[in-house]
């Protein structure tokens, strides 16, 4: 039986070797280059020779990272369609069938739920422990180098800004034609500023931000992240003459600092897969944020990180590119430093706004063992059609119940020590096989997002596009530490409680988010820190705005203009849907306060200023306070008093 072991596992080499030099003679002399790409890059690793793979990265034209990301991914694809497995349904277990879910492969347990025993696997730092030592952890950033990446490779189609940046464009003097950016670059807010006012978009307000404080640190490390759709705006934010900075640009006056800018890392559009199951240049799409997890890990196994000296610490932050309060203060960094934690994922307590996103869970791998993972709306999607019906429902809930704990949500942020990290990986990646292997072993979990669209031949058809998540692959890294050294883990969590979270956590989802942030009395920038100020912490509204007229930020804030929402809890504003399904229901709220709970459905078929609906009705009050109001096909008006 041994000396068949042996035998066979030289005859597997020997094929998968002849079957990649078969493949390689076809990549040389064949015509479906595209076709031979996906099966190399779906083979074992290490299989391809080098020089092969070269050929297909030229091939594709994508660098070195976002080739290497494509590997992971395509490894993962190659898996799961050799997966035979009927099982692989995931459920997310509830109170009453923890006991059951103990230990079992196909269940996880939410931190919502979850024993005092099973949450010792979630090593979990509130922020309140951090302020409490504030002025210890602050100490030691002087011998941080501070590395800040932020994600604004996105154009962010969920907000439309063409009417904005007209508007903006006329402001600043600005000719041309209309050029969508990112988020952060395109969103642009008026500051005041000693007194003058100053027209600065997200992302200078963010890297003035880190100028402000650059002093704390031995240094700060401006890292782009970007696509070949925002590279340009980024680039002209840096080298355009600033009013704040007196006519200077933001890289000259980082340069005088002694800050540097590293990068950028650019993300590329990636073919996607056809019906055949094969990559196709007919649709390529950017594959997800887990592609900077990856070019995180790799750097570090790599060595090629910016260098640091005998006492420094290099701490990096990987953050949302549109949400300006997305950088750790200094006494988390310091906090990081002192702890000397390798890696921290950022969560924060889930509320009613957070229903769609994930939270963190426990899982139990073959043997048992407990890990920590991330659930989404989409496997609770999964189970509810194979026949756990009660999943979507209790997804949306988790935390939420009285008697719950606090769920854990995830904020999309990560902290890296890499001096912490860099030794930790090097012996992971001897472990399991070398670097590659390590690579392939965090791919993130696949999503497959299918889209449709006409092919060059005039043929509508589907295409898949493969993506992946950040989150997924650093909790995939610390489930593969803890599984080869004896349950250690690698990844620790700071949690922002909810009175602290916008303080770190103000993503710009939609419209009406940039509106809250920077045209309503809910929030004011301070001019000194560059910073939001939350005037109400703790209880951001919640608001769902039907109509499609809402997406235009311009359409937004004039539709807002003056509109107190300090006291709004909830906003809904809707109408009725038309027969292509979209809904038509344009409310109009100009000087107008809203308070407590407001619901508005506009049935009119046409847009309603709500404030000269009410005059003409001889209602004065411009206060809507926990009311319903309706507005009827021929225009009437209807307000009822919601009883909390």
């Amino acid at each position: 039986m041994i000396s068949a072991v042996r035998f066979t596992v030289p005859l597997l080499f020997v094929f998968q070797f002849s079957l990649a030099s078969s493949i390689e003679c076809k990549y040389f002399y064949g015509n479906d280059k595209l076709k031979l790409a996906t099966e190399i890059l779906t083979l074992p690793t290490g299989t391809a020779r080098p020089e092969l793979l070269a050929k297909v990265q030229e091939s594709l034209g994508l660098d070195e990272i976002n080739f290497k990301y494509l590997q992971v991914l395509m490894k993962a694809y190659g898996e799961s369609k050799k997966s035979t497995q009927t099982n692989s349904v995931l459920v997310i277990a509830d109170r009453h069938n923890l006991a059951e879910a103990l230990g079992k492969t196909s269940m996880v347990v939410p931190t919502a739920i979850a024993s005092s025993d099973l949450m010792r696997s979630v090593p979990v730092t509130n922020y309140s422990k951090i302020m409490s030592r504030k002025s210890e952890y602050e100490s030691v950033t002087t011998d941080v180098k501070f590395w800040v990446k932020k994600l604004m490779a996105g154009t962010g189609s969920g907000i439309v800004r063409v009417e904005f940046l007209k508007d903006i464009y006329q402001k600043l003097g600005k000719s041309g034609s209309i050029k969508i950016g990112s988020k952060g670059t395109d969103l642009h807010a008026e500051v005041i500023i000693d007194g003058q006012s100053h027209i600065l978009n997200i992302a200078e307000l963010q890297i003035l931000q880190l100028l402000a404080q650059s002093e704390k640190y031995r240094q700060v490390i401006f890292h782009d992240v970007v696509s070949n759709e925002t590279q340009s705006s980024i680039a002209a934010t840096w080298s355009k003459p600033s009013s704040v900075l007196g006519g200077k640009t933001l890289a000259e006056v980082a340069n005088v600092k002694g800050d540097v800018r590293s990068g950028p890392t650019v993300q590329f559009h990636i073919p996607t897969i056809d019906s055949a199951g094969y990559l196709t240049r007919e649709r390529s799409a950017p594959a997800g944020h887990g592609l900077f997890a990856i070019e995180a890990i790799d750097a570090t196994l790599r060595r090629k990180l910016p260098q640091t000296k005998n006492g420094e610490k290099l701490i990096g932050i990987i953050g949302n590119g549109e949400d300006l309060m997305s950088t750790p203060s200094q006494d988390i960094i310091g906090w990081m430093a002192k702890e000397n934690l390798p890696l921290v994922m950022v969560t924060t307590e889930k509320t009613n706004l957070d229903k769609q996103g994930g939270q963190i869970a426990i899982g139990f791998n073959s043997k048992g063992q407990e890990y920590v993972t991330i659930v989404e709306k989409a496997q609770a999607e999964t189970a509810a059609k194979n026949g756990f019906p009660e999943q979507t429902d209790l997804f949306f809930k988790l935390g939420l119940r009285p008697t719950d704990n606090k769920a854990m949500f995830n904020t999309n942020m990560v902290l890296v020590n890499y001096n912490a990290l860099q030794p930790k990986l090097l012996k992971l990646a001897g472990k399991v096989g070398g670097n590659d292997k390590l690579l392939e072993r965090v791919a993130p979990d696949l999503i497959t997002n299918t889209k449709t669209q006409v092919g060059v031949d005039g043929i509508k058809k589907s295409f898949v596009q493969l993506e992946g998540a950040m989150g997924s692959v650093v909790l995939k890294l610390d489930r593969l530490y803890r599984e080869n050294f004896d349950g250690e883990p690698l990844v620790h969590f700071l949690n922002i409680e909810k009175d602290h979270r916008t303080e770190y956590f103000a993503p710009i989802k939609t419209a009406f988010d940039f509106f809250m942030q920077f045209y309503s009395d809910r929030f004011i920038v301070d001019g000194q820190a560059f910073k939001i100020i939350d005037q109400r912490p703790g209880s951001i509204p919640k608001v769902t705005l039907a109509d499609e007229f809402y997406k235009e930020a311009a359409n937004t804030l004039n539709a807002f203009k003056d509109t107190k929402i300090l006291e709004l809890d909830e906003l809904t504003i809707d109408g009725f849907v038309k027969e292509d399904k979209t809904v038509s229901g344009t409310v109009l709220l100009p000087g107008m306060k809203l308070v407590g709970t407001v619901r508005i459905k506009n049935l009119s078929g046409r847009p309603v200023n709500l404030p000269m609906l009410l005059k003409q009705n001889s209602q004065e009050n411009k206060t809507l306070k926990n009311v319903s109001v309706v507005i009827d096909a021929q225009g009437g008006l209807a307000i009822e008093t919601i009883n909390q």
